[in-house]
């Protein structure tokens, strides 16, 4: 069995509006979301082996954030350029090229593909997931290049302003 948590980065800084979008780094909110989130993920005690993230900065930001939140090794976070704004498609054939000897994943990405990719395992739809939202997936198989053909069960979605979580 393989577990994949799919985020969507926190709440970014849109003050300068001539800086690259790449460059754009968490808002006041969107660090606070991040680190609640990842002290929710902690509470949860799912132990991530990998964290594969984006290089724009609000995802890598969101990445280490949450990583310290959850006792992570900062300096094993991977960050992937093909990651910035990937579609669906991109999301996948990373899933499918991920270690096998890593059971647990955690992928930080963007908007559009982290919620098409979410929406494409049928568990439920949403039209946007939330920034700092959460996805995580149970995958029935022992190598991660079988995850397009095996069975996924949605253990838990949630989000900054959910209030039972």
């Amino acid at each position: 069995m393989k577990t994949l948590l799919l985020v969507r980065h926190a709440k970014s800084d849109w003050g300068s509006l001539t800086q690259a979008d790449i460059e754009r780094p968490l808002n006041t909110r969107g660090i606070k979301n991040a680190h609640d989130m990842g002290s929710r993920l902690l509470k949860r005690k799912i132990e991530i082996d990998c964290i594969v993230a984006s290089n724009a900065k609000r995802t890598t930001q969101t990445a280490h954030i949450i990583a310290s939140e959850i006792h992570y090794p900062q300096e094993q976070i991977q960050f992937y350029n093909a990651l910035y704004h990937a579609p669906q498609q991109c999301l996948l054939d990373t899933v499918l090229t991920l270690n096998s000897n890593w059971n647990t994943v955690m992928l930080v990405g963007h908007n559009n593909g982290i919620t098409d990719f979410v929406n494409s395992f049928g568990f439920f739809v949403t039209d946007n997931m939330p920034t700092c939202s959460m996805a995580c997936l149970s995958i029935a198989c022992e190598h991660w290049y079988d995850f397009a053909n095996a069975a996924k069960t949605l253990l838990f979605f949630d989000y900054p302003k959910r209030m039972d979580a």
